[in-house]
Formats: structure tokens, C-alpha cells, sequence
């Protein structure tokens, strides 16, 4: 059997699988990814994870056509270099990728995270459906990927869809990465939470330190002031950003991802009406928001199908 080998890069975990050709998983696990400890020991742990990925190939009889990995940062191409780093990975900045795996005499791709997720949701979740897409993840920070005329947009020096630094607010809230303003100072996920917090206390409430995200959407949806609150206010904030972008691009679909995206559909539903308000009306007149299909393994499985990317971004598979 024909396999290519995924790899997601994450601050805190590795995931990391095996796809077939026909796009099933046939094994995939994650673990720690030592980034705190710093760039050597990442990259040890991605190579004994590739050494244990292949020593499973070699034991079922598999035939490994490529490796691929998702890496937080901007990956330029052909060589997957990381010319500027997150910075939840010490001293990532400067690693090329493709070198990280170049023992093993097998063709390897690397490419920023968002849009390994974003290659695989349009690929698989929706199945080429969209040739125009927008991808969005709403987590610890506010990634993205765009599929434009079905070819995967890195744009001029592969840093395009960085969503979450749209600036929605002038001289706004400080976001991480320094600047004012920006999408995801205001509707990442600790954003959103510390906002419950304030919403909770204004409304006589608790504020509850520990809720997670999920316990917060089962309160909005028994109806709570502060959880209503909060998750109307972040899909207003991702309204004014999103919009914006749909009147640029005009694509035919949003796909939601992300940790709180799996909360249910009333929150994509409240996204997308926060978005038709913000955008023209001939932007939004075909336009699908949709809540991303393939969850928690969407980044090895993208990573994977990076082979099918050629240099200039254009999607060559089936």
C-alpha cells in the first residue's frame, strides 16, 4: 500500500500519522514537542517521530511516497526555511524543514500550519466543493489559509492569511504579536474567555476562573447573560474582520476551525450573520459559512498532502 507521512507541529504537541492513498488514516498519535526546551530538541523529537513513523511502514509493508510538515511561522518555499518563527518555539526562525528529514531519501514538503489545515478541509472536508475558500481557526490565536481558484494563496513572501491581524480597531488592544488592534486581540479564545469573566461580573454572576470553553457554550445555550453575551460579542468582532475580507476577495466559502468551532452550530450561524452585516451585499449573496469536518487531525492530515502543492501553490491532485 502507497502512504505519505503527516506531520503537525504544534508549540505544546506533535501529531503525526500515516495517510493512504485514498486519504484514510491509518495510524496517528501526538506527543510532547519540547519547544519550551528549545529549536535541538523539537527537532529531535520530529525525527524520532518520523523514525517511528517509518519503522511502522516497513513493518506493515507500506510504501512511503512523502513527509510532510506543518509548521508554525512564515515557511518559505521550495525548501521549507522558516524566515520568521512563532514565538512558542525558541530560536525556530532559520530551521529548514526539508533538511530535518533528508536522511530518509524520501521527497519531503513543509509549509506553514494554517495552511496544511486549510489544504486538507478543502481537499477532504469539502472535497474541491470551493474553488474559492477561506480558512479561519479560532483557538489560542487566529490563523488562516486561502484557497484562491484552487490553487493554495502563500502570496508574495508567504505570509499571506494572517488573519487574525486583520485590525479591526485602530490603536485597539495590544495583540501578542505587538501591534495594536488586531482580530485576535479580540476574539481568540482567551480573549473571548476573559471577556465571560467580565460579562459574568457585570451581570452579578461568578466569575468562574476555571470554565473551559465547552462548559461556557453549554451555559450560552441554557440560556446565561454572560455566555450569551460573549459569544455574540466574538462573532461580532470576527464579523467586522471577516467581512472585510469578503469584500476583498469575495470567496464562495468560510470554513470554521478550531477548538471552540466544535461547539455547535448556533455559534457558525451567529459568525455568519455577524459577516453579512459587515460585508456588501452582492459579497454575501452566495456565500457558505461552514464549520470545519476533519477536527483534531486536520494538520498531519494537510501535512500530508502537501506533495500535491507545487511551488506556486497550485493544488495538482485529483
Amino acid at each position: 500500500m502507497k502512504v505519505r507521512l503527516g506531520i503537525d507541529l504544534g508549540g505544546t504537541f506533535i501529531k503525526a500519522g500515516i495517510v493512504s492513498e485514498h486519504y484514510k488514516v491509518l495510524y496517528n498519535f501526538k506527543v510532547p514537542s519540547g519547544a519550551e526546551s528549545g529549536n535541538q530538541v523539537v527537532i529531535y523529537n520530529l525525527k524520532r517521530i518520523c523514525n517511528d513513523l517509518l519503522m511502522i511502514c516497513n513493518n506493515e509493508g507500506y510504501k512511503v511516497l512523502s513527509i510532510g510538515i506543518g509548521s508554525p511561522g512564515t515557511i518559505s518555499q521550495p525548501n521549507g526555511k522558516v524566515t520568521d518563527a512563532s514565538p512558542n518555539i525558541k530560536n525556530w526562525q532559520g530551521t529548514i524543514l526539508t533538511k530535518v528529514f533528508s536522511d530518509y531519501n524520501i521527497p519531503v514538503y513543509a509549509d506553514n500550519d494554517a495552511n496544511s489545515v486549510a489544504l486538507a478541509e478543502y481537499l477532504i472536508g469539502y472535497k474541491c466543493r470551493y474553488k474559492d475558500m477561506v480558512f479561519v481557526t479560532i483557538g489560542t490565536g487566529i490563523g488562516g489559509g486561502l484557497i484562491i481558484d484552487g490553487s493554495l494563496y502563500r502570496g508574495s513572501s508567504y505570509t499571506a492569511a494572517e488573519i487574525g491581524h486583520i485590525v479591526i480597531k485602530h490603536n485597539g488592544r495590544l495583540c501578542g504579536c505587538g501591534r495594536r488592534g488586531c482580530l485576535e486581540a479580540y476574539a481568540s479564545v482567551p480573549n473571548m474567555m476573559k471577556r465571560f469573566r467580565y460579562w459574568s461580573k457585570k451581570h452579578g454572576g461568578k466569575a468562574l476562573q476555571k470554565v473551559s470553553p465547552a462548559e461556557m457554550y453549554g451555559l450560552f445555550k441554557k440560556g446565561d447573560k454572560a455566555a450569551k453575551y460573549t459569544i455574540e460579542e466574538n462573532a461580532d468582532y470576527l464579523g467586522a474582520g471577516l467581512g472585510s475580507l469578503v469584500n476583498v476577495l469575495n470567496p464562495q466559502a468560510i470554513v470554521i476551525g478550531g477548538g471552540f468551532a466544535d461547539a455547535g452550530r448556533e455559534y457558525i450561524s451567529l459568525i455568519q450573520e455577524a459577516i453579512k452585516r459587515n460585508a456588501f451585499k452582492a459579497a454575501v449573496s452566495n456565500l457558505k459559512v461552514l464549520k470545519a469536518r476533519l477536527s483534531n487531525n486536520a494538520g498531519f492530515i494537510g501535512a500530508s498532502l502537501l506533495s500535491f502543492v507545487d511551488d506556486n501553490g497550485k493544488i495538482i491532485a485529483k
